[in-house]
This record gives structure tokens, C-alpha cells and sequence, in this order.
């Protein structure tokens, strides 16, 4: 994308930190390639994937159809000055533009500007482009071959690593013609943990259920079907003595030690704690955090609080069954 040129803008101050890129670089991709680099963010407090870096676009784009996805409003689109204009030189309708916070890299390495992005309804694969100005004012250093962008921040070299399958899915779809905007734009939808996931391996033998009680059947473990004779019924009646080592929800698991379940940040206590500005859920999120919290409430692990110092938003994370697993903070009741 380019656009007519503006005033200059000032540089951002020189920092004195060396970026350099190795093979380290590499670890995970596969190479050679000529891949493009596709990267999540934090926009607006919104984690956005397919989110193009490109150093020969003069503007920052924002999709439309992210824009509505995160529901900002269109009263915050103010009047875009210029027109835009893509490759063939052809001019792109600017709906508007809008300054967001963007967010790079992962705490402690990382840093947030504020990026002036057109807003743009044109069918592309990639919810929003990263180009030169936030490029420049983040002091940015990008790396095709490694599919990494670096930069500077105050306590250090930050990094934001590309996501080659990603990028290839939105080069085939590109091809194809597609616009498929729901798939496109993610925004919370990806399990971190599916960045390095490996095919899970499967039981060598077949497996029997086993109900561990008569009053309830439904609470069941699985037996290797090749176990037979005493040996089966052994570890049955084993299993059945232990059936108090199980827990099915969060009521069975009274007691733990804080050592194991309890972790503390490392703030300093001298400081105000800050509040995070309230999210909103869509309506299937909001239905699983309410039963999460219901299950906590009853098993005994938190309690309500009125007017807390510091409030936290609960996370939710896809799992790889399709479920939702809830994060939430927790307050000590001692």
C-alpha cells in the first residue's frame, strides 16, 4: 500500500542495543522458503492473528471486517486525508482511520505504540498490515529469512516470531480468490499451544471403560483390554480401594497445598496495582466463564469481593477438544 507523502514524522530516539539474527533464528521452520511474515498481536487489547508485516507498504491497514470484529465503534473512524493505492496503482476507498494501541513481543521484552491504521473494506486474507510507520516507530529490524521482526525496548532486545503455516494458508487462499472473512480474522481464537503440537500417539491396545463406583457408573477409567484373569481383577480392585486419588471437578480437590497450586507475581507492593479495563465476552465465552465461576464458588475456592483494589479480566484459551478453559485470578481466603 502507498499514499500521497505527509509531513515527516520525527524519528524515534537511537537506541544503543545491537540486533543481530543466527541458525537460533531458525528453530522451527522449515526452510529454505520464501514465506511472508504473518504474526499475532495485541491490538487494542484484542489478540489478532493473520496480521501481515510489510516493509514496502507506506501505511498501516486495518480490515474492516477486523475493525467490526472487535466492535471499536465506527464513531471512532475519523476523516482519512489521502487516498491509498494498492500495487497496480489502482486508488483504495479509505473508509477512515483510527490510532490503536499495538502491542509487540511478550512481557518483559516487549513494548506498545500507538498506530495509525486506514481502515479499508477490500478483500484481502489478512486481518490488518503492518507497514513501514509502525515498522519505524516501533525501531523495528526484519528478518524474511528468519520470519522474525526484532526491536529495542528498555530492558532488552524484544522479538515477535512469524507463523509460516499461517502465512501459507493465507498465500493459498489468496490464490483461490477467497475472502473468507470469519476464518481470516482471529481474534482470541488460537491455543498457543498449537504452535508446537505434535501428532498425539494412540494406545498400543485396545481400551476397556471400568465404572469406579455402583452409584455413580458414569465416573469411569480406562484398563488395557489385553489384561485378563487375576491380573484384570487386581488392579480393578486396586483402583476401586483408590477411587478418592480421582478428581471429576473442582469439588474433589480440596486441600491443595498453596506450594502447588498458588503462584505469585513479582510486583513490587510499594506500587498502586493497576486495573485492567473491563472486556467484553462473546455470549458462548460468557456462558463458560459464569459455569467456571459457579464451580469455584461452590467448591470453596473463591469468593465474592466488593469493591476490589485491582481487577483482572478472566482469559479464556480454546482447548484442543473444542472446549474453553477458563484462567482466572484467584484471591487467597486466609
Amino acid at each position: 500500500m502507498d499514499m500521497p507523502s505527509k509531513k515527516a514524522r520525527t524519528d524515534p530516539p537511537r537506541q544503543d542495543q545491537i540486533i543481530t539474527f543466527s541458525n537460533e533464528d531458525l528453530d522451527g521452520l522449515q526452510v529454505p522458503h520464501d514465506d511472508a511474515l504473518v504474526v499475532r498481536l495485541v491490538v487494542a487489547n484484542f489478540d489478532i492473528g493473520k496480521i501481515l508485516v510489510d516493509t514496502g507498504s507506506s501505511v498501516n491497514v486495518l480490515h474492516l471486517g477486523t475493525f467490526e470484529e472487535i466492535k471499536l465503534g465506527q464513531e471512532r473512524l475519523g476523516p482519512a486525508e489521502y487516498s491509498i493505492y494498492g500495487f497496480s496503482g489502482a486508488s483504495v476507498q479509505v473508509n477512515g482511520k483510527i490510532d490503536l494501541p499495538v502491542t509487540f513481543g511478550t512481557y518483559p521484552l516487549q513494548k506498545t505504540i500507538l498506530t495509525t491504521f486506514m481502515v479499508v473494506d477490500i478483500p484481502f486474507t489478512y486481518s490488518a498490515i503492518i507497514g513501514r510507520p509502525a515498522l519505524r516507530d516501533l525501531g523495528a529490524v526484519v528478518s524474511t529469512p528468519h520470519l522474525k521482526m526484532k526491536f529495542p525496548t528498555p530492558t532488552g532486545v524484544g522479538e515477535v516470531r512469524g507463523q509460516q503455516m499461517i502465512a501459507r494458508q493465507c498465500y493459498a487462499a489468496s490464490l483461490r480468490g477467497t475472502n473468507a472473512l470469519a476464518e481470516n480474522f482471529s481474534i482470541d481464537s488460537e491455543d498457543p499451544r498449537q504452535r508446537a503440537r505434535t501428532i498425539r500417539g494412540e494406545p498400543a491396545e485396545e481400551l476397556d471403560s471400568i465404572p469406579l463406583t455402583q452409584d455413580q457408573p458414569e465416573r469411569q477409567i480406562r484398563i488395557s483390554s489385553l489384561l485378563k484373569g487375576p491380573l484384570r481383577n487386581q488392579m480393578v480392585d486396586f483402583l476401586r480401594a483408590n477411587k478418592d486419588m480421582f478428581a471429576w471437578s473442582t469439588r474433589d480437590m480440596p486441600g491443595i497445598p498453596k506450594e502447588l497450586a498458588v503462584h505469585k507475581l513479582n510486583v513490587n507492593p510499594a506500587l498502586k496495582p493497576v486495573r485492567q479495563k473491563k472486556r467484553n465476552f462473546a455470549v458462548e465465552r460468557q456462558t463458560h466463564i459464569k459455569a467456571e465461576v459457579e464451580k469455584l464458588l461452590q467448591a470453596g475456592f473463591i469468593r465474592e469481593i466488593w469493591y476490589p483494589e485491582w481487577l483482572s479480566n478472566v482469559v479464556m484459551v480454546k482447548k484442543a477438544s473444542g472446549g474453553w478453559r477458563a484462567c482466572i485470578d484467584f484471591t487467597d481466603l486466609n
